[in-house]
């Protein structure tokens, strides 16, 4: 077809030129390809690109062209390739570049031989609206949190929020403009005070094109009462009780209940809050680290010293209580849980406070200085894993009335009972062998001593200044070696020894003391 059409258009050009001189008038010829594009023109798309199409000027060399516009020529290049040497034919290549803009755009091009015209409208597309986030979701923390959305558009938009209460949200204007290519928003997000989780959807819209950004916030992992005094913390992370504490009144709290993972950042900040009286981290795992640094499952050194805390549940898992942990706190009863193994000096010594302490039963040592000052303790229990009380355990416990000790404990160190003004009847164990020192020393109201049959020495002072003492009991049938002063020489009581071994008494060191021997 396209070889008949040739030979169709060089039939005209000889038709033409055997014509009268009437006919030989200026004349514009396009070969039938081409003459489409004078009636309907010539279409581009969006991203621009190439077209062309031939004429022939007829019975006129000269000719030139040109576009409606002047600033047309900035988008829209028309070149032309002819040679007259070899013919009249001439090549014009529309050359149309991408179309940044939103809106269609035309020119005309016109053609002139002498007096002789044709007009071809060349037209491009407009662009296609583009509007792109980087994110359609996002999940953040309880915390205050940076958000940043990359934004692509090459047109204009507005922006909608839903519901539109959503006022944590603090920077939701986001610019509305096109050409805005990779533009980042610090989209900014207010810290969750309450234990619910919250989203809200943020939607860009322009006459096209519509993206949506969904913000979930998770909820304050702590339930805080109306009046902020009492705060339950769920799934805490190690170090993170600082900032979960820091979006309420910290300085309100008075009872704390902490589940999940704790370190020295953690506790420190317990030790800071001015109000605290009950602590419960009976659900709380002490890890390593923080600052101060903590060591798994320990409670450490110092850690509650000094604090008003009138109530603490430990964690169920601890192995060690550290020296001084507890030392004068206000505590006024604590369990020890049966995982704690060991107890460092002076953990709970001059809590004033304190009325009753249940031990583990898996330590086996009373640590030095344990309960030394803690006067208004009434009564201990021992538990039967327990071998040694060190020196000074229960000094001057005041109101320490009864102490039930087990036979498993084999020593009582020196001043381990001295100044308890109200206790009034001792048991000692049976495998004890020696009374140390000042034991018992001004022990005002002990009035009654039984020494077990193994004890065979009793240390100076162990039982001076123990004015109402009545009765002292020993099983030994030996009588046990007894140090100068080991009780006031002043004071008169009963020494009820075994029955048939009263001479052996009577010839040792004990008729020194103001005594009377009576066999039981």
């Amino acid at each position: 077809m396209k070889i008949l059409n040739s030979f169709a258009w060089l039939i005209a050009i000889s038709l033409f030129s055997s014509c009268s001189k009437e006919e030989n008038e200026p004349r514009l010829l396009f070969p039938p390809e081409s003459e489409s594009f004078v009636t309907n023109g010539m279409t581009f798309p969006t991203e621009g690109g190439r077209q062309s199409f031939t004429f022939t000027p007829i019975n006129q060399t000269f000719w030139h062209s040109t576009l409606s516009n002047e600033d047309d020529r900035k988008w829209c290049e028309v070149n032309y390739v002819y040679d007259f040497g070899k013919g009249q034919d001439v090549v014009a290549n529309i050359n149309v570049l991408e179309n940044p803009e939103l809106y269609e755009r035309s020119t005309t091009l016109t053609i002139k031989v002498g007096d002789m015209q044709k007009q071809i409208l060349i037209k491009q597309e407009k662009k296609i609206e583009s509007l792109q986030v980087s994110t359609k979701e996002v999940k953040v923390d309880y915390k205050e949190n940076i958000i940043p959305i990359a934004i692509s558009s090459n047109c204009e938009y507005a922006m909608d929020i839903e519901p539109k209460e959503c006022s944590w949200i603090l920077n939701p204007s986001f610019p509305n403009r096109g050409g805005a290519f990779n533009l980042v928003i610090a989209l900014k997000v207010a810290a969750n005070t309450d234990s619910s989780s919250r989203e809200c959807r943020i939607t860009l819209k322009s006459q096209t094109k519509s993206e949506s950004i969904k913000v979930f916030q998770a909820g304050l992992p702590a339930e805080v009462s109306e009046d902020e005094k009492k705060v339950e913390v769920s799934n805490c992370e190690a170090g993170k009780l600082p900032d979960i504490l820091s979006v309420i009144d910290a300085n309100k709290i008075e009872w704390l209940i902490i589940k999940g993972d704790i370190n020295g950042t953690d506790l420190s900040t317990i030790r800071h809050l001015p109000t605290l009286q009950t602590l419960n981290l009976s659900e709380a795992n002490i890890t390593s680290g923080g600052e101060p640094s903590t060591t798994k499952n320990t409670i450490s050194e110092g850690i509650f010293a000094s604090l008003s805390i009138s109530s603490i549940i430990l964690p169920s898992n601890i192995t060690y209580i550290g020296e001084r942990a507890f030392q004068n706190s206000n505590i006024t009863n604590i369990t020890i849980p049966n995982t704690v193994t060991e107890i460092g000096k002076n953990a709970f010594a001059f809590c004033k406070q304190l009325k009753s302490i249940h031990l583990s039963n898996s330590i086996t040592t009373i640590p030095k200085g344990f309960l030394m000052g803690a006067e208004k303790l009434t009564s201990i229990d021992i538990p039967k894993s327990v071998h040694r009380i060190e020196e000074s355990a229960f000094h001057e416990c005041s109101n320490l009335a009864t102490v039930n000790m087990p036979n498993s404990i084999n020593y009582i160190g020196a001043y381990a009972f001295a100044f308890c003004n109200k206790l009034t009847n001792i048991l000692l164990p049976n495998s004890l062998k020696e009374i140390q020192e000042s034991t018992f020393q001004n022990c005002k109201s002990l009035s009654i001593v039984t020494i077990p049959q193994m004890v065979m020495l009793v240390k100076y002072g162990a039982f001076v200044n123990c004015p109402h003492l009545e009765e002292v009991h020993v099983r030994n049938t030996s009588a046990p070696t007894i140090l100068h002063w080991a009780f006031d020489k002043g004071i008169y009581f009963k020494l009820f020894v075994p029955k048939g071994y009263k001479d052996n008494y009577t010839a040792s060191e004990w008729p020194k003391y103001n005594i009377e021997i009576i066999e039981e």
